[in-house]
């Protein structure tokens, strides 16, 4: 195990970069509250930048030269752009 890494709920779903130095997690809302959070975490450091969305997310991809992420929304039919 090379560190263990905390978030406010359950992750759904999660993308690695294919360079492998980055994955982008998404999950809901903790229990009570609206929205979610898409997180992006930097493997060599661990650093985590998470960021808070309208809705709740379901699913993410990551573009092939991995330049973009599109989250997205099942229930909202929503999507967000993350640029990398």
């Amino acid at each position: 195990l090379l560190k263990q890494l905390a978030f406010d709920s359950r992750l759904v779903d999660m993308a690695l970069s294919p360079d492998a130095r980055q994955t982008i997690v998404v999950s809901p809302a903790p229990v009570g509250e609206e929205g979610g959070t898409v997180s992006v975490v930097d493997l060599d450091s661990f650093a985590t930048k998470t960021f808070r969305l309208s809705q709740e997310p379901s699913r993410v991809r990551v573009s092939p030269d991995g330049s973009t992420a599109v989250v997205m929304s099942d229930r909202a039919k929503l999507a967000w752009v993350l640029v990398t």
